[in-house]
């Protein structure tokens, strides 16, 4: 209300204030997505977790069946069982082979998936403090004792960057003539 040409203000005082609705949105946006990505990194952790316990069960099914397909070939040999029926626990064995090397393979993209995440949370908590900055700024000080001598601004108007609003003259110095 003092803002005014002529009018004196000291040091601190509050010349603008910007509204900071849309900084305070922004900084909602960058928390929620810092706060997400931290939701997928313990989803990682998890995830990794569980796999290595598939693949502790899928290791000791690795195992049973290479115990059959030995077995089956023993068989084979002495001639009790059909080459079909040895392809068929071969095939077995390739099939939880497989497995077994999906589940390793699945466990060794989980550390460049989790630096992926802490890359972009990083750049996330960069982008909140940038957000948490722009809300300090929305309010304009002024930086020493002054007289205001040029108003551009007017209550709840729109300013667009870089307008001038205030002149103001530091009166810790005067020439008087």
């Amino acid at each position: 209300p003092e803002l005014e040409k002529g009018a004196f203000i000291a040091k601190g005082d509050i010349l603008v204030r910007i509204d900071p609705q849309s900084y305070g949105l922004a900084e909602s946006r960058g928390l929620a997505s810092v706060m997400s990505i931290d939701a997928q990194l313990r989803e990682l952790a998890q995830q990794k977790t569980n796999t290595q316990k598939l693949l502790d069960i899928e290791r000791q099914k690795l195992k049973l069946t290479e115990q059959e397909f030995g077995r089956s070939k023993k068989l084979f040999e002495k001639g009790v069982i059909s080459a079909s029926d040895l392809e068929r626990e071969e095939k077995n064995l390739l099939v939880q082979q497989t497995g077994v090397n999906n589940l390793i393979n699945t466990l060794r993209l989980i550390p460049s998936q989790e630096t992926a995440l802490q890359a972009q949370k990083q750049s996330d908590v960069s982008s909140l403090s940038e957000r948490r900055l722009d809300i300090e700024k929305t309010i304009i000080r002024a930086p020493f004792n002054c007289r205001i001598s040029e108003v551009n601004i007017e209550l709840n108007q729109f300013a667009p960057a870089g307008t001038l609003l205030i002149k103001a003259v530091n009166i810790s110095r005067v020439e008087i003539p």
